[in-house]
């Protein structure tokens, strides 16, 4: 015999009997208290009453199990089993009786009875905002607010928020237009009814807030890092300050977002002048605050064809509004004016020389994909020069984006910038941006620490976000805009952060090494054998040479009336951050390639051996590759009027909008040519691509005898065939060459 508690003797029959009725109950009751035989079939039958059960937040949980309007009869039979179950977000807390478990059956009250499942915000590592809008409306618009009440909790008491008014729209351009029809995870922009510091994160408060979805960078903290950096440089007056934060709307989980202060006119931001009094002859006597964007609107201009477009609010008169444009239009067009010339005590009369420099290493350390295409600020208050800044949208840094940006090496912001790319062609910026960079190292250093750090904090909630948006698939992740094949192969939280500290890591010490280089730190001037003429050109003889001619072309030197003769093969993908020259450079002179070859492999932004040519290249050979966004050209991008490319060829891989075996346009009619060029290598123009030239409506420019191999890849519907070029098939080339070589 088996002893049991109580001094009770069973033989072991009978104790697999009790042992069997214990293990049923314990799975009919869960982890609630048993239901005894003194609560049921001790005594007479009762009456038949009612059980339901029920969430105190339908957006919070459900009930699994017969939920709703159980009869049961007292002494007779309890409810069956039900469980309170949380959704995404939120942790089951009890039930309204003080029952704790999340499973409860055999329920017999004596009267009609409802008990009410409670949860909460569950984790709680990261403030919560809670958003309720009238009548549950959707936020479906980037330009109609919403009204409703936001509420903040898991704060400091003095920044807890309960249900003040306020308004909600969308906001964005990419992550809005292609998330908003399926449902995604968009950004918002907030108008409190009155003004709040939320979380104590600001200067001081404000009514316009911003909530950044961060959907297109699994790390989710790669704009708080880069705005959290921003804001410790002194060149940058003000930036954004940023905190990730659990998002509910309606009641819904909507994962981690990060608050950050609406880039905008006020005294606790970008604080300058707001004068409601000016006029069409005071225009100068107010702040104005800009933006360059490739999306740019009204008020907007263009400077360099490049857009731009005022951000604060302008006069209610149009004629004083239109005056404002102006007076902002010439005014940047005086500080590019300076900027082309580089001429330093001028650019300095005009800019903060220092707010450049700052927003630079910010845009160049993290290589912002973007850096010259859209989210770059700059302001002028009255009486006061043009600056650089506040810095914002950094989700497609990092490593975080394709295009040339997944490399920790080579510049982005100084070759997609237009400011940056040509202050860089002075070698007074570039000693300017060496010694900052120096004397910030120790905080530079602090990066990929702190990207650990951010993320231990509130590791749970970013984990979560992903539970809410299933990214992390296989093979590769869900793309969202222009994340890398690397940054998709990782699946999870932790590898997205381990990839970007490592990867901060290694662009500091790329930059480290670059940016205190001779390559970086050089004299902008010819140092090549020869003095230029006809009868004594320029040689060149190396890829430090060619290079040596780039820079100086980038100053602007045209090199009008100077003659270049390339003495021996030159091999430019063996160059330190050689990228070309591009849509801002032109060559007028004579270059005589004298039967030699260039190799180069180029990426990035309007990347050419050749710019825009208004004088002659001739005899040159380029072999490799070259990938960008915009024209691209396997001689050079652009052939203008009094320009010529002649006895050229190239076998370059070419990939880019419009894409031209040999130039990507011809565009100076009678008075520009191409001819007796070859092409053997292939083009992908997204847009248009041709073997020779492929940019043609309007832009007719002269070809004359010019050839390509009939095997030629062209991946683009839209292909262009110019008179004048004519196909050749390998035999054909073969049989010119034996030609060739016998003299003949």
């Amino acid at each position: 015999m088996i002893k049991l508690y109580h001094g009770l003797r069973l033989y072991p029959a009978k104790l697999c009997c009790w042992l069997l009725l214990f293990v049923m109950l314990l799975s009919l009751a869960g982890c609630s208290k048993l239901t005894t035989k003194k609560d049921l079939g001790d005594g007479e039958p009762g009456p038949v009453v009612t059980v339901s059960y029920i969430t105190e937040d339908k957006n919070a949980g459900i009930i699994n199990g017969p939920a709703n309007h159980q009869s049961v009869q007292q002494n007779v039979k309890g409810s069956t089993a039900v469980k309170a179950s949380p959704k995404l977000g939120y942790k089951f807390v009890g039930w309204s009786d003080g029952v704790t478990t999340d499973v409860r059956s055999n329920d017999s009250p004596v009267s009609d009875t409802t008990y009410t499942a409670q949860f909460d915000f569950d984790a709680l590592e990261l403030p919560v905002i809670s958003i309720t809008t009238e009548n549950g409306a959707a936020i479906k618009s980037k330009e109609t607010y919403i009204k409703g009440t936001i509420t903040v909790e898991n704060v400091e008491d003095q920044y807890l928020i309960e249900s003040l008014d306020m308004q909600i729209r969308g906001r964005g351009n990419y992550t809005w237009g292609s998330q908003i029809d399926i449902d995604g995870k968009v950004p918002y922009k907030i108008k409190l009814s009155e003004k709040q510091n939320l979380l104590g994160q600001g200067n001081g408060k404000a009514k316009d807030w911003t909530l950044l979805a961060d959907h297109c960078d699994q790390s989710l903290i790669r704009n708080y890092t880069t705005m959290n950096f921003a804001r410790k440089l002194e060149g940058i007056s003000w930036n954004s300050s940023a905190n990730s934060v659990d998002l509910y709307i309606n009641g819904e989980y909507r994962g981690v977002y990060l608050l950050c202060e609406q880039n905008e006119v006020n005294k606790n931001r970008v604080n300058i002048t707001e004068n409601p009094d000016i006029t069409v002859s005071t225009v100068d006597q107010t702040g104005y605050l800009l933006q360059l964007s490739g999306y740019a609107e009204d008020p907007k201009f263009t400077i360099n064809e490049t857009m731009y477009e005022i951000v604060n609010d302008l006069s209610s008169n149009s004629t004083i509004a239109n005056a404002q444009i102006n007076y902002m239009r010439n005014y940047l067009q005086s500080c590019w004016d300076a900027v082309y010339s580089g001429d330093q005590t001028k650019i300095a009369t005009l800019m903060d020389i220092d707010s450049v420099v700052d927003t630079y290493i910010v845009e160049e350390l993290f290589k912002n994909l973007d850096a010259g295409w859209d989210s770059f600020f700059m302001y002028k208050d009255m009486n006061d020069l043009l600056h650089f800044g506040p810095i914002w949208d950094f989700d497609q840094t990092g490593g975080n984006a394709d295009v040339g940006c997944e490399d920790f090496t080579n510049l982005q912001a100084g070759n997609s910038n237009v400011w940056y790319r040509q202050l860089l062609t002075n070698s007074w910026f570039s000693n300017l941006v060496s010694e900052r960079w120096n004397e910030l190292k120790d905080l530079v250093n602090e990066v990929p620490a702190s990207i650990h750090e951010k993320a231990t904090e509130g590791y749970n909630a970013y984990c979560r976000n992903f539970e809410r948006w299933e990214i992390f698939q296989t093979p590769l992740n869900v793309k969202i805009n222009r994340e890398t094949d690397p940054v998709r192969s990782l699946h999870t939280y932790q590898e997205q952060v381990d990839y970007y500290a490592t990867w901060m890591q290694n662009r500091i010490d790329w930059l480290d090494t670059y940016w205190n280089s001779e390559d970086f730190l050089f004299d902008a001037t010819i140092t090549l054998s020869g003095i230029g003429t006809a009868a004594d050109p320029y040689l060149i003889s190396s890829a430090e040479d060619f290079q040596n001619l780039t820079r100086v072309i980038q100053t602007g030197e045209d090199f009008s009336g100077s003659y270049f003769r390339q003495i021996s093969n030159i091999d430019l993908a063996k160059v330190t951050d050689y990228t070309g020259l591009g849509a801002n450079a032109t060559f007028a002179g004579t270059y005589d390639g004298n039967n030699y070859s260039i190799n180069a492999v180029l990426s990035g932004a309007d990347g050419c051996i050749f710019p825009y040519v208004t004088g002659t290249v001739m005899n040159v050979c380029t072999t490799g590759s070259i990938t960008n966004s915009a024209q691209v050209g396997g001689i050079c991008r652009s052939v203008r009027i009094g320009g010529s490319i002649v006895n050229c060829s190239s076998t370059m891989k070419l990939s880019g909008s419009f894409a031209g075996g040999i130039a990507a346009s011809n565009q100076g009619g009678g008075d520009s040519t191409i001819k007796n060029c070859f092409f053997g290598g292939s083009v992908n123009g997204t847009t248009a691509s041709s073997p020779i030239c492929c940019w043609m409506e309007g832009r007719t420019g002269v070809f004359l005898n010019n050839y390509y191999l009939d095997t030629v890849a062209n991946t683009t519907a839209n292909v262009s065939i110019e008179k004048e070029e004519t196909a050749l098939n390998a035999a054909q080339i073969e049989a010119s060459l034996a030609d060739y070589l016998n003299g003949k």
